[in-house]
């Protein structure tokens, strides 16, 4: 059992990227939490995915890495491509509704104003309902809402990847001592996990940006998008991903 410093200490090292960008950034935006959460839903779908696959290996290659890894990335890598593209669709519908709302609110405004209102006041109160509007789309971006996924996947990546070890280290009545690896016999594991899964959290959030830049050129061909692009660049990612599993 270790002590509790360390499994306090390793427990923030986990966790303080997604903690502390949760609770300083995105905590007071509402449509940025429900983005949070659906992305670490993601995340579990991918992991649910890999899961199956594993199951349906044959026994003589589950315990490859060279196999295992690589479809853990690209199962990874097709729900962060499938969640963005779920983001623009829905994206798309919210933006027509701003739209029409914007056009009601200022139809109904010079319908029922008074007579006796000038045109600069006029003016002044359709420019706050526009700016009310654009209020709304400054915070649903695709920086901010890709932000946002990065910490709600990778939140979930890190709790899924730490959380069991932290809980049996910190838990462990039968006082079996701190668990170390012979791969690494002077770091005990607890801390070499907290550094994988911090350094992977910050890798989900750049690894989701850089999938709604990638998924954004993909469906913004007609208008100008570089295929190419795109494609490199979600493929960047499973590939950049797939390297980092091999080297934990």
């Amino acid at each position: 059992m270790t002590t509790l410093s360390l499994s306090l200490g390793c427990a923030l090292l986990a966790f303080s990227p997604a903690a502390s960008l949760l609770l300083l950034l995105l905590y007071s935006k509402a449509q940025l939490i429900i983005v949070v959460t659906t992305s670490a839903f993601a995340f579990l779908l991918s992991s649910l995915a890999s899961s199956i696959i594993w199951i349906i290996l044959p026994a003589s290659v589950r315990s490859l890495p060279f196999i295992l890894i690589p479809v853990s990335s690209l199962c990874q890598g097709a729900c962060r491509v499938g969640f963005v593209s779920l983001y623009i669709k829905i994206e798309s519908v919210i933006s027509a509704s701003i739209q029409k709302h914007e056009k009601d609110a200022i139809r109904r405004l010079r319908n029922n104003t008074n007579a006796e209102m000038t045109d600069a006041e006029r003016g002044e109160l359709e420019n706050a309902i526009i700016g009310e509007s654009s209020r709304l789309r400054l915070e649903m971006n695709d920086y901010s809402c890709g932000f946002a996924a990065g910490v709600g996947f990778g939140g979930m990546h890190a709790l899924m990847l730490y959380g069991t070890l932290l809980t049996s280290e910190g838990m462990d009545s039968e006082g079996s001592g701190t668990l170390y690896q012979p791969s690494c016999p002077e770091i005990p594991s607890i801390v070499n996990s907290a550094l994988n899964a911090f350094m992977f959290e910050i890798l989900d959030i750049i690894w989701m940006l850089m999938t709604f830049y990638g998924v954004r050129r993909l469906n913004n061909i007609s208008e100008g998008g570089k295929l190419l692009s795109g494609k490199f660049t979600v493929g960047l990612t499973v590939v950049s991903h797939t390297a980092a599993g091999f080297t934990t």
